[in-house]
């Protein structure tokens, strides 16, 4: 049953072919990269200062909802612009 997973799994990340011949990972593959890299920059924190991590969480959980979506939005911005700056 694992195996069959794995087999689904491999089959969502399979190269196909892009416009210049070459081969391309799947998009399922790029996200799931790209979500394994979130994880570990979001761990990075935690793991070296735990005590300093606790004290930014409890600050940003007294920040307000309008500020909160303010800093998304603005954190989602630089981000959208950096992608399109790579590309």
């Amino acid at each position: 049953k694992g195996g069959s997973q794995l087999s689904i799994w491999h089959e969502l990340a399979v190269c196909s072919s892009d416009l210049k011949g070459g081969s391309q990972l799947s998009i399922w593959h790029e996200l799931a990269v790209a979500f394994c890299l979130m994880m570990v920059i979001e761990g990075i924190l935690p793991f070296i200062a735990p005590q300093r991590w606790r004290k930014m969480v409890q600050m940003i959980a007294e920040v307000d909802d309008r500020n909160m979506r303010t800093m998304g939005l603005i954190s989602m911005l630089i981000g959208t612009g950096v992608l399109y700056l790579i590309n």
